[in-house]
């Protein structure tokens, strides 16, 4: 049995997703969602590169690079929606895109931002 070390199979994988972004790209979030390396920059540019929610850039890093935006998407029809930060992301998932809930947050953060003042 071959042990490989995990430091040089991360660096390994590292450069190959450095030296082949398309089919980086493609293996890790285009298969998913049936977008091209392509139309994921171009909905970056139409969202100047910050979250469709918060307005913000992506702030989560992997080691020392920032990581990219994450696709959001309808968890019934698969439409993709819009790009998000990883915390608006997730923050959905969580609500499981559900309005009521959402709304009922808002609703909730609201009362306690008007008693604190």
């Amino acid at each position: 049995m071959r042990h490989i070390c995990k430091v040089c199979d991360a660096q390994r994988v590292r450069l190959w997703r450095e030296e082949n972004p398309d089919k980086s790209f493609h293996s890790q979030r285009g298969n998913r969602h049936g977008l091209t390396l392509e139309q994921y920059q171009g909905m970056c540019e139409e969202q100047d590169g910050v979250c469709e929610i918060c307005m913000q850039p992506e702030s989560r890093k992997s080691g020392d690079k920032t990581q990219s935006l994450s696709i959001d998407h309808d968890h019934e029809s698969l439409a993709v929606r819009g790009l998000l930060c990883n915390r608006c992301n997730v923050s959905l998932g969580k609500f499981e895109d559900d309005l009521f809930l959402i709304q009922s947050a808002a609703r909730y953060l609201k009362h306690y931002e008007d008693k604190s003042k």
